[in-house]
């Protein structure tokens, strides 16, 4: 029995972090090197390699919580809808954070970080990767960032925008803390495990119309044609896992997949972390335990809240309350696992899609993308109609794609 819960786990890690990697990465905007991006020696938080804290017990198997507010102290880029215009932000609604659950047996400590932003880029996560092993001695295949791919807040992938490199000073510190903390919170504890689903909460937004044409992002709502149906059905399930601590309050982290954009009929120069925000405070209160959203495999899934609402008044926290109720009931049948060793490995996977980039000039298409990076959309739409493009975010899918390939980690607590 212990060993078919131990499979159980597994998958279930697997799809929490490996699965969650992909969409990031995939969902993430490559960025070159830039002084912008690199911390000066002033900049980085400056600790020497920690030892271990005192109350890990090297025989047992222990997890350990922290959050850190990551808001912006002034106007910022902001990230998602396509890039296609560019905003700032212009008022915080509703706190940006960095929440990190770290996971040891007493050999090895994993963390799995959940950040209240669009994406990070290769080189955000470098930046991430370095200063956590300089600090704690942890090195980047045990540690999983997972961005919740909110269209709500600073775009730290962006490696032009004056604003964002004085937000990364705020941001890479912030990570830092979140991490140290959550190791110095380690307790032990046991795990648990439950799967639910969500009902009509998320929709597929690629459709067919009458003719048999896709359309490849419509909004039901709002879109002029007719459609027929959806290209496949949402994946609805929600993933659990429970760290059950003997001192420490627990710690729940929750897998769902949907589009981080229930807020976006209102102003989109507003801070918020959108329904994650809503979903997280309200487990957090009825359950009394740290609660992390790890977003899954959503890239072309959507809020249902614009299904259900005028696209001027979308109420994103209460559909961040109707994803709570699912999970919480989903607590009184939770199940028991084993637990064992921390152990990662990385893997290089191949990243199907139905775009074929043979038919698109990469030149071209890397052209508009740059400007686009650089927030130059005039030009770059300019450049779409010439080379026909639909739009700078199209150039940009057109060059990801040309790049078949990801990597991808692999943790395995069971």
């Amino acid at each position: 029995m212990s060993q078919v819960k131990g499979r159980k786990m597994k998958r279930i890690l697997y799809l929490i972090t490996a699965l969650s990697l992909i969409l990031t990465s995939l969902l993430s905007c490559s960025a070159s090197l830039t002084e912008a991006e690199t911390l000066s020696a002033e900049e980085r938080v400056s600790v020497e390699r920690e030892t271990v804290p005192e109350k890990r017990d090297p025989n047992g198997f222990s997890a350990g919580f922290s959050r850190v507010v990551i808001n912006p102290k002034s106007s910022v880029g902001m990230a998602g809808y396509g890039n296609t215009e560019f905003r700032r932000s212009t008022i915080i609604e509703d706190d940006l954070t960095v929440s990190c659950t770290a996971v040891s047996d007493g050999e090895n400590t994993a963390l799995l970080f959940s950040l209240d932003v669009i994406g990070l880029s290769e080189q955000n996560c470098e930046n991430i990767y370095r200063q956590i092993e300089k600090s704690l001695g942890i090195k980047s295949e045990y540690v999983i960032l997972n961005a919740t791919h909110c269209h709500s807040g600073p775009d730290v992938a962006s490696s032009s925008d004056d604003s964002i490199a004085n937000y990364l000073k705020i941001f890479y510190p912030a990570v830092l803390k979140a991490a140290k903390d959550a190791v110095a919170d380690l307790d032990r504890c046991e795990m648990k495990i439950a799967r639910t689903e969500t009902h009509e909460l998320n929709y597929v937004r690629r459709c067919f119309k009458a003719d048999g044409s896709l359309i490849a992002d419509c909004v039901i709502n709002l879109s002029k044609e007719p459609v027929v149906r959806h290209e496949t059905d949402a994946d609805e399930q929600i993933q659990l896992l429970m760290f059950d601590r003997v001192n420490g309050k627990d710690i729940l982290l929750m897998n769902w997949q949907c589009h981080v954009t229930a807020a976006s009929g209102r102003e989109k120069t507003v801070i918020s972390p959108d329904y994650v925000g809503a979903l997280r405070e309200k487990m957090e209160k009825e359950a009394d335990v740290h609660f992390a959203f790890h977003q899954g495999a959503g890239a072309n899934i959507e809020p249902n809240s614009y299904i259900e609402s005028e696209p001027d008044n979308r109420d994103y926290k209460n559909h961040g309350s109707k994803i709570a109720d699912v999970a919480l009931k989903a607590l009184e049948n939770m199940e028991a696992v084993s637990s064992g060793k921390v152990r990662a490995a990385k893997k290089t996977v191949s990243c199907a899609h139905d775009l074929d980039v043979s038919a698109y000039n990469l030149q071209e298409a890397q052209q508009i993308t740059d400007l686009k990076n650089a927030n130059n959309f005039d030009k770059a739409k300019t450049l779409c109609i010439q080379y026909g493009y639909n739009s700078p975010y199209h150039a940009a899918a057109v060059v990801s794609r040309s790049k078949r390939t990801s990597t991808a980690t692999e943790l395995d607590i069971s």
